[in-house]
């Protein structure tokens, strides 16, 4: 399975704290995040903006147990994983987060144990659009993170993926949403014209909420 590969080549912690500083000063200046990826150096970044940001939330919470639970009637939820993540699991009656504070066990090692039992994570890993789609609407965490990203407005920065055809939901999110301005990064303005070939077209048959999307060159951004 991917989750096992992407678990057993996954650091324990991040080693360079001057990385984790910068990425930390760099992702705090966004109102919400939302991500494709399922590592655990997002949870690890946010943590470290925790201390400087105490409205920095991904709805997770309780006073209880070795885990925290989600409660999707928070408003105030800054963070979402749009395709679920290493440390989200599903227990049947609730959506739950591993923590470190918790147990003071390492995450790498809970999630370890807990792919060790057969219990995988909430992990988005079909291959076509309408697979993805179809588990994201038939999981709650997953579903209010994709509706959430379709109620958006004000302005989007999209780094580190071009929302090729396997991802097709997502551009129809945001699509939806009122999200006036899309910055997309790309090595070349030409290539993110290519890339972005269909969901431009997409873009341009709108009747209404129609996009402006512009581009700019990913090497610039530092964010590790």
């Amino acid at each position: 399975f991917l989750v096992d590969i992407i678990t057993n080549n996954h650091p324990n912690k991040i080693q360079n704290q001057k990385k984790l500083n910068s990425t930390a000063q760099f992702i705090e200046n966004y109102q919400k995040i939302f991500t494709l990826n399922y590592d655990l150096l997002l949870y690890w970044v946010i943590h470290k903006i925790m201390q400087n940001r105490k409205d920095f939330k991904d709805g997770f919470g309780g006073n209880d147990g070795e885990y925290v639970v989600f409660d999707e009637s928070k408003k105030d939820i800054t963070c979402f994983y749009l395709h679920g993540a290493l440390h989200i699991f599903d227990n049947g009656n609730k959506i739950i987060k591993k923590t470190y504070s918790r147990t003071k066990k390492p995450l790498k090692e809970q999630i370890t144990e807990e792919l060790n039992n057969n219990r995988y994570p909430v992990f988005v890993s079909e291959g076509t659009s309408e697979q993805k789609k179809a588990k994201i609407i038939h999981n709650a965490y997953l579903n209010h993170c994709y509706k959430s990203l379709s109620y958006i407005d004000g302005d989007l920065i999209v780094f580190g993926t071009m929302l090729k055809s396997n991802d097709e939901h997502i551009q129809d999110a945001i699509l939806k949403s009122k999200v006036k301005n899309i910055y997309f990064g790309a090595s070349s303005l030409e290539k993110g014209k290519n890339d972005l070939n269909s969901f431009i077209e997409k873009n341009n048959n709108l009747e209404k909420n129609k996009k402006q999307i512009f581009f700019y060159d990913y090497k610039s951004v530092k964010i590790w």
